[in-house]
C-alpha cells in the first residue's frame, strides 16, 4: 500500500487527536479502516478529572465505534490507524478483532507494545497449546513513523499548556524532549 494511503487516514486520526486536546484530554485519536471507509473513530477520553481511567484508550474506543457500525467491513482487510504507538491492552483487542494492519504515527517507549514477540502468545485449552489459535495465526502488519511530526506536535502543544498527564514518566519525558528537537522550547516540569 502506497504511503499516501497511510498519510491520507492517519491525517484523520490526528483529527481525532486534536478532539482529544481540545476536550483537555491526551492527544491521541485513532480510526479503523475497510475498504478504503472510515468504519471506526475514536478519540482518548476521561484522562483526567472525576472519570479518570485507563481503560478509554482512542484505539479501544475506536473498536467499540466499530462495533457499534456493526463490524463493517468484517472479513476484509482492516487497517488501524493510531496517532501513539499501541498499549498492550489496545494491541490485544485489535488483534482479537481481526485487524490486519497497525499503522502508528509516534513510538511509545513506556507503554508501546507493537515490538511484542507473537511468538510466544500461546492459548492452552484444557492443558494444550493449540495451533490453530487466533493469537498466532494473526499477526498483524505494523507501520510506524506515518505523520509523526504532526502527532508530536500536537503531543508538544499538550505539555506546553502545562497539562500534567504522564508528564513524570518516560513516555512524557521523552514526548516532550522529542518536542523540543524540533521546535526548541521545553515545557515547564
Amino acid at each position: 500500500m502506497q504511503n499516501f494511503f497511510h498519510t491520507k487516514y492517519m491525517e484523520v486520526a490526528i483529527e481525532m487527536a486534536g478532539n482529544a486536546l481540545n476536550a483537555g484530554n491526551f492527544p491521541v485519536g485513532a480510526i479503523i479502516v475497510a475498504n478504503d471507509e472510515i468504519v471506526g473513530k475514536g478519540f482518548r477520553e476521561n484522562a483526567s478529572g472525576e472519570s479518570d481511567n485507563e481503560l478509554d484508550h482512542a484505539e479501544a474506543l475506536a473498536l467499540k465505534d466499530w462495533l457499534k457500525n456493526k463490524r463493517k467491513g468484517y472479513g476484509t482487510e482492516l487497517i488501524a490507524y493510531s496517532t501513539l504507538e499501541p498499549c498492550l491492552m489496545c494491541l490485544g483487542a485489535l488483534i482479537i478483532n481481526g485487524i490486519d494492519t497497525i499503522v502508528y504515527a509516534v513510538e511509545d517507549p513506556m507503554g508501546g507494545a507493537c515490538g511484542s514477540d507473537f511468538n510466544c502468545i500461546k492459548s492452552n485449552y484444557q492443558g494444550q497449546a493449540r495451533e490453530d489459535n487466533l493469537y498466532i495465526n494473526n499477526r498483524p502488519v505494523i507501520i510506524s513513523g506515518v505523520s509523526r511530526l504532526s502527532s508530536l506536535k500536537l503531543f508538544h502543544e499538550f505539555y506546553k499548556s502545562g497539562k500534567i498527564y504522564l508528564r513524570d514518566t518516560v513516555l512524557g519525558i521523552f514526548l516532550m524532549k522529542e518536542g523540543s528537537k524540533l521546535w526548541g522550547e521545553w515545557p515547564q516540569l
